[in-house]
């Protein structure tokens, strides 16, 4: 049976480490020799600013810029392309649904919306996967406003599936319960357990090929599926 997919955008398709980064070396708030990840740029900022308040504030205005104009300069997460190729193989729907406004709060001439649209495009999301794109129409893509708004619209979809980054998406209490949480994470979440937790899109691709084999050799769908850990 296909599956309808939900999957959160920031962080989770687009990949900002290397946007971040070179944005925070540029301004002087991080030194060149911090690795160049998320989290860490974010505990870097932290330790360099002169107060808790500072690097808060560093940390919003490099995602306002990374989110505005330098969106374009955002990689794709390896493995995505090749799960979304797999999907449409299985006939699965995918959505993307994420939390973004309009436009930039530090910045009201920067849209944050159609610049997300514009990136989308030129990775060939809206081409055809006969012409080598990934299928999804400008309709499967949806922002809100605020977290209250994304999880009803999670909800109104009627997935069977939500990917997201962060866990105050996926433990949302009023997350719909009919949908399946699903993690994106590098590193382990003292708030889930390993069956809903992947740490990369390769392990998320095998996940579903799995399910879908299994569905399809037992007639019937599955109502949860634990990966071991390899020995």
């Amino acid at each position: 049976m296909p599956n309808r997919i939900g999957i959160d955008l920031d962080n989770t398709i687009l990949k900002y480490d290397e946007v971040f980064y070179s944005l925070a070396v540029e301004n002087s708030w991080i030194d060149r020799e911090c690795l160049c990840d998320k989290d860490a740029i974010k505990g870097s900022l932290a330790q360099k600013s002169e107060s808790a308040e500072q690097g808060e504030s560093r940390w919003r205005q490099l995602q306002a810029w990374a989110y505005g104009k330098q969106i374009g300069k955002a990689l794709l997460f390896d493995g995505f392309y090749e799960f979304a190729k797999q999907a449409r193989q299985f006939n699965d729907q995918l959505f993307i649904v994420s939390h973004k406004t309009e436009f930039s709060n530090y910045d009201a001439t920067v849209p944050l919306r159609s610049n997300a649209i514009n990136t989308l495009s030129q990775r060939g999301f809206f081409k055809p996967v006969s012409e080598g794109g990934l299928g999804f129409k400008k309709n499967d893509v949806f922002f809100a406003s605020t977290l209250d708004e994304k999880i009803r619209r999670i909800r109104e979809l009627n997935l069977t599936h939500f990917i997201d980054d962060l866990p105050k998406v996926i433990f949302h209490p009023d997350f719909p319960g009919e949908t399946r949480r699903v993690l994106f994470a590098s590193t382990p979440n003292n708030e889930a357990d390993e069956n809903i937790v992947f740490r990369a899109w390769s392990d998320i691709e095998e996940y579903f090929r799995l399910s879908s084999w299994l569905e399809k050799a037992f007639q019937s769908s599955l109502s949860s599926i634990r990966l071991l850990p390899s020995s």
